[in-house]
């Protein structure tokens, strides 16, 4: 993305009072594991697909997941609940370039792999249910679950994701659920959770992840290295327990863990999305039934479990498609929402969030979202979580800030921002 020239006042004592140049901040901080880097993920734009059948799935209906790779997206899919005969999953792959909503199996580039036809002596061993996936490195992770979890544990299945080709897998015995799987960009580690927890499990992949070929190992392996105890915003014991853990994943720094908590039937304490900072473990934010005016950025998320027709979250993905033109979504965070319904096919929807929030001083009165900026820095900053970015269209602003959270300013097209002085 092209840099411009962004001026604004010198803070002293945390007051602006002279013009200067401002250092902008980088996505990673130089040490990660000091430092939370800028990717609070937290403003809620829009729904995409929003309550759509998929047509790629083919008579798959339930939606799980997704990751991605450089150019595409990897949807993972899983049919009627283990109700269907084959019992069967599916992880598609489908370029960035697409409306999930409205692509179909038989559009170019598209291709995937389905448990009873590519993986047949796995299915048969009562694999089926196709979790909340993860690439790294040129590899998809994906969480499967065994129906006979008693003979056949529940497993971690490696793909080579370039050509979806099944590598092996790493089984995860006396696990009672295996819904989601997340590594950490920051140092290959992979987080899992079952449920009824306040902890993520860590390990490490044997052979690691440089010894790892694109041919199938003699064998994998998962070393558990320790339990991150996840804790409340003051460092207290969280106050409900997690019960139907969805779907997981890290920013790309590593330096926040996003969480999807929450069932179709019941409503629990603990349901919603988490962030938790990586260094300490503690909740940085949650996100929220209804859109309060006042709160940092807008963190929505919502279903209504129970009945026949009713919500349930089902994965998630950090993705930064903001500067990704051939992508129609944008926004770096990307949680997928399943409405469950008596037909064959249930709707999907995908909640998009991003770090930003937008000026414009020729902007009537606003939200911050990219068609509706805030016309003043004042009404951003009030509005922006620590980590957050303000991007503003260049021109003169007559207003004075007190700044005491930590935030990139970035100029939004070409030209000079100004912030300082007073309205005449």
């Amino acid at each position: 993305m092209r840099r411009h020239t962004l001026q604004t006042i010198v803070p002293v004592a945390g007051r602006l009072l002279g013009c200067a140049l401002l250092t902008l901040g980088t996505c990673c901080p130089p040490t990660q594991a000091a430092q939370r880097g800028y990717e609070s993920y937290f403003m809620y734009l829009y729904q995409s697909p929003y309550d759509e059948d998929p047509s790629f799935l083919d008579g798959i209906d339930e939606v799980q997941g997704l990751a991605h790779d450089a150019d595409h997206w990897f949807v993972t899919t899983t049919c009627g609940n283990g109700e269907s005969d084959d019992k069967n999953g599916a992880i598609w792959k489908i370029p960035v370039k697409y409306d999930l909503a409205h692509v179909s199996g038989s559009e170019t580039g598209i291709c995937g792999v389905l448990l009873s036809r590519d993986l047949p002596e796995l299915c048969a061993q009562g694999y089926w249910h196709v979790g909340d996936a993860d690439q790294y490195r040129g590899f998809l992770v994906v969480p499967v679950e065994s129906c006979d979890r008693t003979r056949f544990p529940h497993a971690l299945f490696f793909f080579n994701a370039e050509t979806l080709a099944y590598l092996g897998n790493a089984t995860l015995r006396g696990w009672s659920n295996l819904a989601w799987v997340a590594v950490n960009p920051a140092d290959g580690h992979i987080y899992l959770s079952d449920e009824k927890v306040t902890n993520l499990e860590e390990f490490v992949l044997s052979p690691d992840w440089t010894n790892l070929t694109h041919e199938p190992p003699p064998s994998l392996a998962l070393q558990h290295v320790a339990s991150a105890h996840l804790w409340a915003e003051d460092g207290s014991a969280l106050p409900e327990v997690f019960r139907v853990t969805q779907g997981g994943a890290f920013s790309e720094c590593g330096t926040i863990f996003f969480f999807m908590v929450g069932d179709y039937k019941n409503q629990y304490g603990s349901d919603g999305l988490h962030a938790f900072d990586t260094t300490t473990w503690r909740r940085i934010m949650r996100s929220s039934e209804d859109r309060p005016a006042t709160a940092c950025m807008d963190f929505y998320y919502h279903w209504d479990p129970g009945g026949g027709s009713c919500g349930e979250p089902e994965g998630l993905d950090v993705w930064d498609l903001d500067n990704e033109p051939r992508s129609p979504y944008w926004g770096q965070l990307h949680a997928v929402m399943l409405d469950n319904d008596t037909g064959t096919q249930n709707e999907l929807s995908i909640y998009h969030y991003s770090n930003a929030l937008y000026v414009d001083a020729l902007s009537g009165g606003g939200d911050g979202r990219p068609q509706s900026p805030f016309p003043t820095v004042q009404q951003a900053y009030a509005r922006a979580c620590d980590g957050a970015r303000l991007k503003i269209v260049p021109t003169t602003y007559l207003e004075n800030l007190t700044l005491n959270k930590r935030l990139i300013l970035d100029s939004h097209g070409a030209g000079t921002v100004r912030i300082g002085g007073s309205p005449p």
